[in-house]
Parts: structure tokens; sequence; C-alpha cells
């Protein structure tokens, strides 16, 4: 081969090796192009997908979390530590122990599926529930290596869902309240009530203030102290035939049929001076009270609770209560017309006793 020849060969076999190089470039710049379209489309699924995303190494203990995921609970990305303790910390208390069981039985193949719901803690001091959703992948020894799901904020449905409970449950009181009143005596159906009431609000004592027939006076005439307030004693021997004036603002509410809604000392008024005293001491300053009525309207006593300084009272609980007070009210008025009219029974039957021995003795 002439050197012409084997120039000519070298330069086919250079010629060769650019356009193999070009064509791996041009597939390099093409798995780049694809490989950044889908790195885009990912973090358009992580950046507007509703849920959160999380990726846990279970080995390293590293825990990517996605930007929604710390979007749910209030948090900017880098408020979040990749590692799976920033979870458990964020875990309810009460949640703690279940979810560790429940995401080690997955783990451990005991369970076929990993869904769970669970309070997590918001950057604001607040809890929201979650529902998370997850799939593992093990090594041939059955040791979990990685692990990656869904978190989606459920708070509005929990809030749903403990509205129609706790409506269940005040109906099903009610109609128990109800029950009470109509079958046993009157004053052990009211006593138990104010257990019941007691037990249902989380408050420390409930009582049964009632007004003297001029409404210048008033007296505690039924009360229950729960015992898991051993601060709260009972005051009924030492309030009776008290003042109205000895609380003027409560008075003034009450007797216009105005509930008394206090979850806290600021919502008292500048001139509730006696009221603002006792509470600011008082182990329980948190009140609802709300008036009874008699069948012509007219504010009779009234039914009050009081609750620790972490009760928040609702309007919901101000309507249930109002309900429960105008059961014992009718009970009341119910207890008494019964009361008269056997009262008269008996005048009648003694009289007409009378009447009969006073014929026999003139005859």
């Amino acid at each position: 081969m002439s050197d012409f020849e084997e120039l000519e060969s070298k330069k086919r076999e250079l010629e060769a090796v650019i356009q193999s190089w070009q064509q791996e470039r041009q597939s390099f710049r093409q798995i780049q192009q694809e490989w950044q379209e889908h790195k885009e489309c990912w973090q358009l699924i992580l950046q507007g997908g509703n849920d959160g995303i999380w990726d846990w190494n279970v080995r390293t203990q590293t825990l990517f979390v996605s930007p929604r995921w710390k979007e749910m609970l209030g948090y900017s990305d880098g408020e979040i530590a990749n590692h799976f303790d920033t979870w458990k910390n964020l875990l309810h208390p009460e949640d703690l122990d279940r979810m560790l069981n429940c995401l080690q039985a997955y783990l451990h193949q005991e369970i076929p599926e990993y869904r769970a719901e669970f309070r997590l803690l918001c950057k604001d001091g607040s809890y929201k529930w979650i529902l998370a959703r997850g799939e593992a992948l093990w090594d041939e020894s059955g040791q979990p290596l990685r692990m990656a799901g869904s978190h989606t904020d459920i708070n509005e449905r929990k809030k749903r869902e403990k509205t129609l409970e706790m409506q269940a449950y005040r109906d099903n009181l009610l109609s128990r309240v109800t029950r009470l009143l109509i079958a046993q005596d009157i004053h052990l159906a009211i006593n138990h009530t104010l257990e019941l009431l007691c037990q249902f609000t989380q408050s420390a004592h409930c009582y049964i203030i009632q007004y003297s027939t001029c409404r210048q006076q008033w007296s505690m005439v039924y009360e229950y102290c729960h015992p898991d307030y051993p601060q709260v004693i009972p005051i009924r021997e030492q309030s009776q035939n008290l003042s109205t004036e000895t609380f003027p603002w409560f008075s003034e509410q009450l007797l216009n049929g105005i509930p008394v809604k206090l979850n806290s000392l600021d919502d008292l008024p500048a001139t509730a001076i006696p009221e603002r005293t006792i509470l600011a001491h008082s182990p329980t300053p948190c009140l609802l009270i709300v008036p009874m009525w008699d069948s012509c309207g007219v504010t009779v006593g009234y039914l009050g609770l009081d609750a620790s300084a972490e009760k928040q009272w609702t309007k919901e609980d101000v309507t249930f209560v109002r309900l429960v007070g105008e059961l014992i009210a009718i009970a009341q008025i119910r207890y008494e017309a019964e009361k008269e009219l056997k009262e008269a029974k008996e005048a009648a039957v003694k009289a007409n006793k009378a009447k009969s021995e006073f014929l026999a003795n003139m005859s």
C-alpha cells in the first residue's frame, strides 16, 4: 500500500471516529434534553400537585420532602431538616407510638399496605390531620431499603367528621337527659344531668342558680364538681340568698335573657369589676352561663358551667347548654305543677273527710 492509500485509509478512519463521536454527542444531548424535560415535569408535579411527596432512605435515615409537603404545615423549604427524626418530632404525642408501630409493621411486611392518618405540628403551633400513603422496596433478605409516598391534607374532612360526631353525641345526650327528667325523681334527675353535662363539656363545675320571687336575690340549688378538678370545692352552702348586686353585670345580662360566654377575662367589659376580681384568682375562669325561663318567659335562674383556662366555648356549646337548661326548666315547672296538684288533691280529700265527719256528728 502506497503512502497515499495509507493516508486515505487513516482519513476515513478519522472521519468514522468523528462521525461516531458526533452521533454519541447528539445522543447525549438528546438524553440530556429528555432528562431536563423529566426533571421539569417532576418539578411541576411537586409544585402543582395538592399532595406532598416524601422519599425516605431507610438505611441512612435521610428524608426528602417536597415543597408542598412543607407548605401544608406552614414551613418554608429551608425550615425542615432532611431527616426521619423531623417527621417523628412533628407527630402529635398521642399519635407517635401508633404511627411508629404501624410503620414498623409495614416495613416488616406484617401488613399489606401503608396507609395512615395522623396529626403533624404546624409552624403556628396547631396540628393538622394528614393522610399518608407509601410503598417500600426490600432487598433479597427482606430488609427495607427505601420508602416513598404522599401526604394529603385531610384537616377539613376531619373537622366535618368531628362536627357530625359531636352533633350525634349532643342529640343522644339530649334524648338521655329528657328520659332522665321524665322517669326519675326530679332532684336525682337534675343532679345526674349536671354530671353528664360537666363530663361532656369537660368542665370542672356545673350548677343551677335560682332567683327569689322578687328577683333581688339568688341561691345555688344544685351543683356538681368534677372529680378530675380537686381544686374546685363545693360552694352551694355559701351561695344562698345573695344579692343580685354581688355580680351586677352577670345579673343584668342574665335577667335580660343574654347568655354569658367568657373564654378569658378580656371578654368582660371594663364595668364588670366584681366579676373580673373574682375570676382573676379562680382556677376556672372560663364561664358559660345561660338563663332559664318559666312558662311566661320570665328569667327564674340560670344554668352555669366553669372550666379551666384551656377551654374555649363555642356557639354550639351555647346552643346545647341552652337546650339542656330549657329541658331542666320544663321539668321543674312540671314537677311544681304536679306537686301543687297533689297538694290540692290531698287538701280536697281532707276537706271531704272533715265534711263527712261533721255530717256524721250532726246526725
